[in-house]
């Protein structure tokens, strides 16, 4: 392997103190009920794989080599964007069923109003 897939000592301790800073931000809004527990878990496993990914570069090697990336920097850059698009697509499509959920829900309160009214009226 080439050396310049070689990760510093610096920037593993770097990127396992953020890793455990995250975990414990993500740990504290699990906790006080701001994060629910699917998301909290898929956060962690994509924390500690990040971490792993970086403290164990030879899975970070691997990664640049099978996806021809030369710079193990760019590949954790590169990882990281696949990530966040992968991400903003599931909140995309948890924000659409929210939506529909949304309309659906206003349109069955309008119904109810729209009876009640009219058992007021005739009664």
């Amino acid at each position: 392997m080439n050396s310049y897939l070689e990760v510093s000592l610096r920037t593993k301790m770097l990127v396992s103190f953020i890793g455990l800073l995250f975990i414990g931000y993500i740990i504290y809004l699990l906790y006080n009920k701001k994060l629910t527990e699917n998301f909290a878990l898929g956060w962690i496993v994509i924390t500690l794989a990040a971490m792993s990914s970086v403290i164990f570069h030879a899975v970070l090697k691997y990664l640049a080599i099978f996806s021809g990336i030369k710079f193990g920097a760019l590949a954790i850059s590169f990882y990281s964007f696949v990530f966040i698009f992968a991400m903003l697509i599931l909140f995309s499509i948890k924000i659409s069923l929210l939506i529909a959920q949304n309309k659906k829900l206003a349109q069955t309160i309008g119904l109810l109003e729209m009876k009640i009214d009219q058992l007021e009226k005739s009664g």
